[in-house]
This record gives structure tokens, sequence and C-alpha cells, in this order.
């Protein structure tokens, strides 16, 4: 079967998109494409991209369709409603009726960062307006993939009628590389990766990070930091605090140095939308046997029962109770083994992708 990824605002190797959707649906012997219009290069076969910065909606929807037309594709993936578009144009001018069409969604559409800077009757306006798209691309898709549980509702309960399935972002065993674990009473790693711009929770991350190495001035520590944005002037390290700057590399070269560290920090803004979503970090933190201090999102609890096992959820305002819980892990080693192994149990047993690929592909073939 000729199945084609359509990616309105996914690179060509995302992470889940081209290391588990497309290679699973290779490995069942298909013929797979992908189309992005999110990277201007791609060093992959078959696959058709380009940037749409600087295009407008509808010249992105025309070009997501050029590149259908390329490949001729049964099946067409979308993560987005403007490929979801692009799809349903392929499929008129292709005028074969057995195309189908699904629609992965992955994001809040609309999301916060579709209304900043407009003024309050200007989002109003725009909410509407994205919602009728939402609903529209909705009518138009064959079939829902949903990655969490709160994003999935508005779809199931207005097209009950339509299949679909949910694969939560859950981590590759055989990418996450994991590391002996370390004496963290000697020397401790925390670690980063995110925008670093306000409302992403970097500036709560590291007030912790020196809190915490003021509170032990005899361990040396360390803070990663993995980052698209530039570091904010002013962020200093300590006499026992070191911090490294790293640029965003390759998902597959992050995959082999992430696992060094020995504490996962993410104190992203509790909001509506936040709270209401899922990080696809958390699972790959869990991966490599460390524990993990998270914002106290209701999709964690919701999507991992066993969250307390495995670390803390906090309130990302709170520095000093942070601080405290992670010093439980200092004066305990073992509660810090504990959460660890606990960690890397669940991802093994019931947290990974190996354990839900076979019903992906079940779902597409059907």
């Amino acid at each position: 079967m000729r199945i084609a990824f359509a990616l309105a605002v996914h690179k060509p190797k995302d992470e889940r998109v081209f290391y588990q959707q497309a290679k699973a649906l290779t490995k069942a012997g298909h013929q797979i494409f992908i189309i992005s219009a999110r990277d201007a290069t791609c060093d992959i076969e078959n696959c058709f991209t380009f940037n749409n910065d600087q295009l407008s909606k509808r010249e992105t929807i025309n070009k997501i369709c050029i590149g259908l037309h390329q490949f001729y594709p049964q099946k067409v993936i979308c993560d987005n409603p403007l490929s979801v578009l692009s799809a349903c144009k392929y499929k008129r001018e292709s005028k074969q009726e057995n195309i189908k069409i699904y629609y992965d969604i992955t994001e809040w559409y609309p999301a916060k960062i579709h209304l900043t800077g407009n003024f309050f009757l200007t989002k109003i306006l725009k909410i509407m307006a994205l919602i009728s798209l939402s609903a529209l691309v909705g009518f138009l898709a064959d079939g829902f993939i949903f990655g969490e549980y709160y994003k999935s509702i508005p779809f199931k309960r207005f097209f009950f009628w339509k299949k679909n399935i949910c694969i939560p972002y859950y981590a590759s065993l055989n990418q996450a590389v994991t590391y002996p674990e370390n004496d963290i009473s000697n020397h401790l790693t925390f670690f980063y990766a995110g925008y670093l711009k306000k409302g992403y929770g970097f500036n709560q991350c590291l007030s912790v990070v020196k809190k915490v190495a003021d509170l032990f001035p005899q361990i040396k520590f360390s803070f990663e930091i993995y980052a698209k944005d530039e570091l904010p002037e002013k962020t200093e390290g300590t006499e026992n605090l070191t911090i490294k700057f790293n640029p965003l590399v390759p998902f597959l070269d992050f995959c082999k140095v992430y696992g060094k560290a020995d504490i996962y920090l993410d104190l992203r803004k509790k909001n509506w939308e936040n709270s209401h979503s899922l990080p696809i970090k958390l699972f790959y933190y869990m991966a490599v046997s460390r524990p993990v201090i998270y914002t106290d999102l209701k999709a964690i609890k919701k999507e991992v029962k066993e969250i307390d096992e495995v670390g803390f959820l906090v309130n990302p305002n709170n520095i000093n109770d942070i601080a405290e819980k992670i010093s439980l892990y200092i004066k305990d080693k073992n509660l810090y083994r504990l959460h660890s192994n606990n960690a890397g149990n669940l991802v093994r047993e019931k947290y990974n992708w190996h354990l839900i690929e076979e019903r992906f592909i079940k779902f597409i073939e059907s």
C-alpha cells in the first residue's frame, strides 16, 4: 500500500512520525512517502519538502497537494487542518474514491499560540474561525489518530461514528540510550530541553537548580540545557554549579546524550492548555531510568497513573518546595534509586512504542 504523511507543522524526521510510525509501516511492507512544509532540505528517500514560512495558508495547501500528486498515495496521514485540506484537494483532483484520509491530532486547534498578540474582539473571531475549521476537517477526515486522552474528547463526541485509535507518545526502547547510575552525592546533573522564553518554565528550572546548589555547597552540580533559542543574558553558574548550553541536535544524537543526566526538569506554566496536554519528553526521560520533576499537569496524572513512583509533580512557582523534593533524593539514595528503577521498568513493561505499534499498523491497514 502507498501511504503518505502530509505534514504542515512537523519536520520530515519528526521523532514520532519518521522514527516510529513511518518505520513501523515500512517494516510491515508498505511504501511510505513524507511531505513536509517545515524543512526545505531532506536526506531521506521518497520525501517532498519545502519551507512555508513565507507562504500563505492557501499556498501551503497547494504545495502539499503537489507533493501528494507526486507520490499518488492510497492513504494520507495528516498532522494539521491545513494538511487535511491538502489531502482532500488531492483526493478530489485524483478522482479516486478509495483514498482514505486520517487526521493525527497532536495539538490543540485553536491553541494559545494562534491568538498571541490579537485584540479581544479579534481573538473571539479567530477562535470561532479556527473552531469552524476544526469541525470542517473533522467531517472531511475518514478517521482519527489521537496521541492523548483530552485532545480526543471533542472529536470522539462530535464524530463518534468515525474510526479512531489512541496511540500515546511512548518512547522507542531502541533509541533511548541508558547510562550507569551516578553517585549524586558527589556530582548531580540536571537536564532541561525546550524553549527558553517566558512561559515554558526555563526560569523556574534555573531558579530551582541554583537553590539546590545553595543548599548543598559540598556537591558539584551541572545544568545541561538543550534549546533552539539563545540562553538569556546574565545566566551564570556559581562556585559549585556549571551551566552548559547546547543547541538542539538531531533526534538520534539527542537520544545518545540526554541519558547521562541524573534528574529531568520540566516546569512549564500551569494553564488550561498545558494542563490538558501530555509532554512527549516525559516517556523518553523515564526510558533512561531517571526521576522526573514536572509541573502538576492533569494530563500526566491521567495518562501515567504511577507518576508518583517515578518523580514529583509540583507547583512550578514554588521554588523552595521543588528544591526540598530534590533534596530528598540527595539525602536518600534509596529513594533516588527506587524512582529511577521504577521509571525504567514502567517504560519497559507498559509505556513503550513497541507495545502499541502493531495496533497502529492494523488501524492503517484496516
